[in-house]
């Protein structure tokens, strides 16, 4: 049997893992800061709650959602008698009714909040897991540097 070079895989004097920690660490930074502190323009963007309004004064005639109901985007939430408008929940990727705050033949003031409804996103819930996830791996790399 010929004689066979063992190769070593030893990581020193590199700073690769520092490097790689650093970077997951930054990641982690920027994604916490959009998962729990969202900048305005963020939240314009992704709103965490949507609230649902008339333009004009008048009496509630109908609520068509309930509490917890998955609504869709066009869904008409409520209306009222002036004018026979209706307040229409608009966000494409649909959404849960959190609470209703008026009732049938309720009056309601320009601007009154009839309804919140939480839209259905990932944003929030996607950089969350990011940053746990990055944090996690910036913290195993910065010890595969120290040990190695």
């Amino acid at each position: 049997m010929p004689n066979r070079k063992t190769k070593k895989y030893l990581n020193k004097n590199t700073n690769d893992y520092l490097i790689l920690s650093i970077i997951l660490f930054l990641l982690c930074i920027w994604a916490i800061k959009d998962a729990w502190f969202p900048s305005p323009k963020v939240l314009k963007k992704h709103p965490i709650n949507i609230p649902i309004t008339f333009s004009s004064d008048g009496y509630i005639q109908e609520i068509f959602v309930k509490e917890g109901e998955y609504i869709n985007d066009s869904t008409i939430v409520a209306s009222i008698d002036k004018d026979n408008q209706e307040a229409i929940f608009s966000w494409k990727k649909g959404g849960i009714v959190q609470s209703i705050y008026k009732k049938k033949y309720d009056f309601v003031n320009a601007d009154d909040i009839v309804a919140i409804i939480k839209p259905e996103d990932t944003f929030y819930s996607f950089n969350q897991t990011l940053a746990i996830v990055s944090g996690i791996g910036s913290f195993f790399f910065l010890l595969i540097h120290i040990k190695s």
